[in-house]
């Protein structure tokens, strides 16, 4: 009664949005962040206000800054708090205490919880706001089997909440939206035997990430975002790093226009294979 599933987690990211608001409620969504929190709601018709992360912080939400947060949505009748954690693309981590100061803080807002970035961060439920669901009717976890489990292509994620939010999400759902395949390779994902390579999996991706973290700390011109996921945010002080790498044969994911970072010449780099990450490293010395 507490677990909706759904043809991957940006269905429920669109479903929220069309289940929840009127035209012109104010939402609020924390950036930088995973674009299609924010262009969502805006398709619902609503008004979007952003709560900005800087570097300074370490682009992290903490007890100061989630004290302003709080002040702003309560002020302002703001239907949705829209939190990614850990967030993409910055890869930082929210400490439960401050979901939880949020959650009954705003008890007529809507807290909404992304973590489709978790597993990588932790695979066990009380490091999740999962744990919180019980507290706190207001609060909505969204999960998914496309990251950590490496089934995107077959699109899975789940919302998980309070019984009654559940109640209208199942009567908001498309009909036969999960196919049978989908969901026995969910279940599949989910047995002991998967759960095992699966760890060793996000274990030797934790060890190549903390080595490309420290190759790039080594370089002078280069700034880089300690991640708690598959992915690293950086930029070089000087130059444009997506065009320096596109032109030497990487392509990387472009966050120089983005909200809350735009202009700021930041991009986001996956975790790969132990070769491709070291050509990384020797690229990045070249254009250090």
């Amino acid at each position: 009664e507490n677990i909706s599933v759904f043809a991957g987690a940006d269905e429920i990211i669109e479903i929220i949005p069309r289940l929840y608001l009127n035209p012109k409620q104010r939402v609020m969504v924390i950036v930088p962040t995973f674009e299609r929190l924010i262009t969502t709601n805006i398709k619902a018709g609503a008004k979007v206000v952003s709560f900005k992360l800087n570097q300074e912080t370490n682009f992290k939400l903490e007890e100061s800054n989630a004290s302003k947060l709080i002040e702003i949505v309560s002020k302002d009748s703001t239907k949705l708090v829209w939190i990614c954690t850990p967030n993409n693309p910055t890869g930082q981590t929210i400490n439960l205490g401050v979901i939880e100061k949020i959650a009954r803080s705003v008890p007529k807002s809507l807290v909404i919880i992304n973590e489709v970035y978790q597993e990588y961060f932790s695979l066990d439920n009380k490091d999740s706001a999962v744990s919180l669901i019980n507290k706190f009717p207001n609060l909505i976890v969204i999960r998914s089997f496309s990251k950590a489990f490496g089934l995107a292509g077959v699109r899975v994620g789940y919302v998980v909440a309070d019984s009654e939010i559940i109640s209208q999400f199942e009567n908001f759902r498309t009909m036969y939206n999960l196919s049978s395949y989908a969901h026995d390779y969910a279940v599949s994902a989910l047995s002991p035997e998967s759960l095992t390579s699966t760890r060793a999996a996000l274990n030797r991706i934790s060890k190549e990430k903390e080595k490309l973290i420290e190759h790039i700390n080594n370089l002078s011109n280069f700034e880089v975002v300690a991640s708690k996921t598959n992915f690293i945010f950086l930029r070089h002080k000087n130059k444009d790093l997506f065009d320096e790498l596109y032109i030497k044969g990487f392509v990387v994911s472009d966050w120089r226009e983005a909200l809350g970072v735009s202009g700021q010449k930041f991009v986001r780099i996956s975790i790969n294979k132990p070769e491709l990450n070291n050509k990384l490293v020797e690229t990045l010395k070249e254009i250090n």
